[in-house]
């Protein structure tokens, strides 16, 4: 190594540079980890670019080199009913941002509205949406106005041509059942595309595309978007999307708990069962809690979902998952082998590597209590003690 000037440099360099290499070969001790790290179950919601939010994608890994991938609701009305709860926060994403955009202004005559409240496919009028809508400024004329394009048309003009494939579909579905007298219809054909869904699912869903369809046609025809006519559209609906939501996840739930049993009696040992891992990949707004967790916590062994079940935002595909795994796995065997668990400082230390808590946040705490301390500001200044402790009792 050559000599970098002065020797305080040297130093800081010399410990960059070790640091630099222990990171490359942990980051080779991790990789290969968590492709040794058997049975694996990855339960992922966004497998395949075109098919994701299909009601969970389980792939499980064994020692054997087996990978079995199968997402149990794929082929069921699972992503039908999920779709049609999304059409309304759809059109949120759509037009929420012009509610209050300085580009939008509102006018305050009735002539101007032309709106009223839109549920199904009927408009009912209303006094209240005199002062509801808003509309592009202009200097010209009303009449130009008209000609003038809307920021958000484009896209919900696609939007609700979706929904009118969608409709288009389920009616040519109602009227081949009709014209084949189908007799053998059962509730249950939700589990079952080849089936049409069940009688009053479809008129819910129905009553739904009607909603939007209507809702933005109105507004598309007027180059308007209305506050209070949006608002009770979503009213109105919010039993329907319920309704779909209990569907949807009565369906996942059914289908997706046979699939992950089918694996616990038939494929795997018990001795591999409690060894299960189980890695969920997921995404800020549902990382606390989600159906895929609250499924596997009720089948794994009580003991095993607080050290066995992971979930994480960080990984984008499988081997990003193992990677992740494997960092999970050796960092509890490192902290265990370097620091121990014969002192309750000790048991400290190998608790924080074996967890989602910093490994220096024990000594982390008091440091930053006491320069807060110093400072006067924070809370908590005058408890050093309390707050050293207090991450891990």
């Amino acid at each position: 190594m050559s000599f970098r000037g002065n020797h305080h440099n040297e130093i800081l360099h010399a410990a960059r540079d070790a640091n630099s290499t222990i990171r490359s070969h942990y980051k080779d001790f991790i990789h290969q980890v968590g492709r040794n790290v058997f049975p694996l179950i990855i339960a992922s919601d966004h497998e395949v670019d075109g098919y994701s939010g299909v009601g969970s994608t389980l792939t499980l890994y064994r020692d054997d080199g087996s990978i079995e991938t199968r997402s149990p609701c794929l082929g069921s009305y699972y992503e039908l009913y999920k779709t049609a709860s999304h059409f309304f926060m759809a059109l949120a994403v759509e037009i929420g941002p012009y509610m209050s955009n300085d580009s939008v202004v509102c006018t305050t005559t009735a002539a101007a509205c032309g709106g009223g409240d839109l549920i199904g496919d009927q408009v009912n009028h209303s006094d209240d949406d005199a002062n509801n809508t808003c509309s592009s400024p202009s200097s010209e004329a009303e009449a130009d106005h008209q000609d003038i394009p809307q920021p958000w048309e484009s896209s919900m003009t696609e939007l609700v041509t979706k929904a009118q494939i969608l409709r288009q579909s389920l009616l040519k579905a109602t009227v081949m059942e009709s014209n084949n007298n189908c007799t053998n219809h059962q509730e249950d054909s939700s589990n079952n595309s080849t089936l049409p869904p069940p009688p009053a699912m479809r008129e819910t869903i129905m009553s739904m595309l009607n909603s939007i369809i209507a809702y933005c046609q109105h507004s598309l025809s007027t180059k308007q978007l209305n506050l209070s006519q949006w608002t009770k559209l979503n009213q109105a609906n919010f039993p329907l999307i319920k309704r779909c939501m209990a569907e949807a996840t009565s369906l996942q739930a059914n289908l997706c708990i046979r699939q992950i049993l089918h694996w616990k009696d038939n494929v795997l040992t018990p001795q591999e069962w409690r060894e299960l891992y189980v890695v969920i990949p997921t995404v800020w707004a549902v990382d606390r809690d989600n159906p895929r967790k609250e499924m596997f916590k009720r089948l794994m062994h009580p003991d095993r979902v607080e050290t066995h079940l992971i979930t994480s935002e960080w990984p984008r595909d499988h081997g990003e998952v193992r990677t992740l795994l494997g960092r999970i796995v050796g960092d509890r065997a490192i902290g265990r082998f370097v620091f121990g668990d014969d002192t309750e400082e000790q048991r400290v230390k190998t608790m924080g590597l074996s967890s989602g808590v910093d490994v220096v946040l024990d000594d982390a705490l008091p440091a930053i209590c006491s320069v807060l301390k110093e400072l006067g500001v924070g809370k908590n200044e005058n408890n050093t003690d309390h707050a050293k402790e207090h991450w891990w009792r």
